[in-house]
């Protein structure tokens, strides 16, 4: 997940905290998939520790694993291609 999914999730903790809110039951949604954020170097250990885990791609992995890129689909500023 990325930086708006913690800011909804730190919004609800806030709110929470209101005497509003004593007894209630808060939900975020999560829509998020973190695809963005994937190749950021914060995941290395996790990549070299798959890396180890299956060094070689399985018999079936013809196609490829990933599909979708976002870069495909918006604008080094987020916003959608049109």
């Amino acid at each position: 997940m990325g930086p708006s999914s913690g800011a909804a999730i730190h919004a609800a903790i806030e709110l929470a905290k209101t005497d509003e809110a004593a007894g209630k039951t808060i939900v975020v949604l999560q829509a998020s998939s973190g695809i963005r954020y994937v190749n950021h170097p914060m995941w290395d250990p996790e990549r070299e520790e798959a890396a180890l885990a299956l060094p070689s791609k399985p018999a079936s992995a013809e196609e490829p694993l990933l599909l979708w890129r976002s870069e495909d689909h918006y604008t080094p500023d987020g916003g959608p291609k049109l």
